[in-house]
């Protein structure tokens, strides 16, 4: 199924998320899943503000962008932030430009997963570990023939976390951080 960011599609998916609060507040922050290549960001960006503007959102954010959307959507609405995945396996919004455009627009970049869905928390040391049904086999960092060599890393931050006196999640939030 493909992603929908038509104009009736946004507002069924937003006026869902404001009826199962039954008028008791509003969305602080909205973040569209996905934005789709099919439906201009403006169009996309006019129905967001006028939910915003109606107070039935507080403000946009984005998720999971590359930089070219956060440039052309910062033009056309406030962002926000943005929130993408950050850790020390996954750099990349620090290479690709997300980073850099959040900086540069003061736009606040909200970081999740900053121990890699589990990965350096310890919590996985083999396969076996993870439930048959999880989505984490779905992510290259879990394959079979990639988990080995991932288990090599984590136990060398591990290493190092530990002469710097700190739990190994310390470190790797920490590093995230700087």
């Amino acid at each position: 199924m493909q992603p929908d960011g038509s104009p009736e599609a946004v507002c069924k998916s937003l006026d869902g998320a404001v009826a199962q609060l039954n008028g008791r507040q509003k969305i602080d922050l909205f973040e569209p899943g996905e934005l789709t290549p099919t439906t201009p960001l403006e169009v996309i960006f006019k129905v967001l503000e006028e939910y915003v503007q109606s107070g039935k959102i507080g403000g946009i954010g984005l998720y999971e962008v590359k930089a070219s959307s956060i440039q052309a959507g910062s033009k056309i609405t406030k962002i926000e932030s943005v929130e993408v995945e950050l850790s020390l396996f996954s750099l990349h919004v620090l290479k690709n430009g997300v980073a850099a455009a959040t900086a540069e627009l003061g736009i606040p970049l909200v970081a999740y997963s900053p121990l890699s869905r589990g990965f350096l928390s310890g919590q996985f040391r083999s396969l076996d570990d993870i439930p048959k049904e999880s989505l984490l086999h779905h992510f290259p960092r879990f394959h079979p023939d990639v988990f080995p060599l991932n288990l090599q890393l984590a136990d060398q931050i591990a290493e190092v976390a530990k002469k710097k006196g700190v739990t190994f999640a310390q470190l790797a939030i920490n590093c995230c951080a700087s």
